[in-house]
């Protein structure tokens, strides 16, 4: 019952916001203010738990709450009630990783290539498996990962309690990894979920390196 008053609290608080931060020119239908978002993530939360309590089937009703929810973690406004949003941990992990000396180094020096650097592009997974969580759990699931930084896509098995949550960058994975397997005092199983790479595509950027690129390296 607590859980109810609570969640009737927050919809009543952010129906009074919609109200009074109603422009006199109405938005596009298409667009959603953060306020709506999060009010209809609380609707959607409040219909689900009333269902769960009644023993109701709430299958489609919890996949368009996860939907809801991704759509919200991409967008940074989770709903308040949900932690600390998406982007409030700075993405620390994001800034000061690099990769060496790589291959930017010694392009652009005139030689009339006409090339402007070669990016090195991180195949590295940015997608976790993650299990071990319960059944109550699943819909806390999202809110925690997105702590940690923008969220792609996220799959969550109903029959076996697995997800799969893809990251935008590697760093904020891996940052996830670290500070996420704690969850609700419990610890969840993660793993790197590996994608299928065409490989002749891997091969093609493997190019070899010219004389003087050969030349740097030894003198390194």
């Amino acid at each position: 019952m607590k859980t109810l008053e609570v969640l009737t609290k927050n919809i009543t608080k952010l129906k009074d916001e919609v109200k009074a931060t109603s422009p006199g020119r109405c938005l596009p239908k298409s667009i959603k203010t953060k306020t709506q978002m999060q009010k209809e993530l609380l609707d959607t939360e409040l219909d689900l738990y009333k269902k769960m309590q009644a023993g109701e089937e709430v299958t489609e009703l919890r996949r368009k709450y996860t939907e809801l929810q991704l759509e919200a973690a991409k967008r940074g406004i989770l709903s308040s009630g949900r932690g600390r949003g998406v982007h409030s941990r700075g993405r620390g992990a994001a800034h000061g990783r690099g990769r060496g000396r790589g291959r930017v180094r010694g392009r652009g020096r005139g030689r009339g290539r006409g090339v402007l650097g070669h990016a090195v592009v991180d195949h590295r997974p940015r997608a976790l498996e993650i299990s071990a969580f319960t059944e109550s759990d699943r819909e806390d699931l999202l809110p925690h990962f997105a702590q940690y930084g923008e969220i792609e896509d996220c799959q969550i098995d109903d029959s076996s309690l697995h997800a799969i949550i893809t990251f935008k960058t590697r760093a904020e994975a891996e940052a996830a990894a670290v500070h996420g397997a704690r969850f609700k005092g419990q610890d969840l199983k993660l793993a790197w979920n590996k994608p299928i790479t065409n490989i002749s595509a891997v091969e093609a950027e493997e190019v070899e390196p010219d004389e003087e690129e050969q030349r740097e390296i030894i003198i390194a």
